[in-house]
């Protein structure tokens, strides 16, 4: 078991340059296919593939910057473990998953004869997302000046966590006291 960590430092100080570039090498990583040779049993040489290079985005905490570049993640299909209990965007977007997971499941047990109270879960989970982006909105509004600019981003990021939720996996990291390697 390792878990490696690819740190580097490019000199680059622009916030959206820095995430650009990050975007980019997690791109190619992930889609890089590893090719070497090896010789068989008979000294034949052969082309060996292994798999892509797994990326795994960790959300603690948060703002619009990490919003937007979590969205583009997402985009990318790269998984994210959202950590609950680091607070900003990180408690927000993990609130919200928890939710729609919880809205989902008891749509599934519900059969088709309870229209009424399937409309009233849709009704709600409808709030609970309009809650949300109001969390986000004011939690970007309090580091950054409030435009229709970012509060679009801050919708259409939304739609993309919504829709990519299966890809976000929420960790309680407060709650838990135990070590997650031991139930593996």
């Amino acid at each position: 078991n390792h878990t490696h960590f690819i740190l580097f430092n490019d000199e680059l100080n622009d916030l959206e340059k820095i995430s650009m570039r990050r975007q980019m090498i997690e791109r190619q990583l992930s889609r890089t296919l590893l090719h070497s040779q090896i010789n068989d049993d008979h000294h034949h040489s052969k082309n060996v593939f292994r798999q892509s290079i797994p990326i795994v985005m960790l959300l603690l905490g948060g703002h619009l910057a990490t919003l937007i570049t979590l969205c583009e993640g997402l985009k990318n299909e790269t998984p994210v473990v959202t950590v609950l209990g680091t607070g900003y965007l990180a408690d927000i977007i993990a609130r919200l998953c928890l939710d729609l997971r919880s809205y989902d499941e008891l749509m599934k047990t519900l059969g088709d004869d309870r229209i009424d109270l399937k409309d009233k879960l849709k009704e709600k989970r409808n709030k609970d997302i309009q809650d949300c982006q109001i969390q986000i909105e004011r939690l970007i509004n309090l580091t950054e000046n409030s435009s229709e600019q970012k509060n679009t981003t801050i919708r259409n990021c939304l739609e993309t966590v919504i829709k990519m939720q299966k890809l976000i996996v929420v960790f309680d990291g407060i709650g838990r006291v135990d070590n997650v390697e031991d139930e593996m």
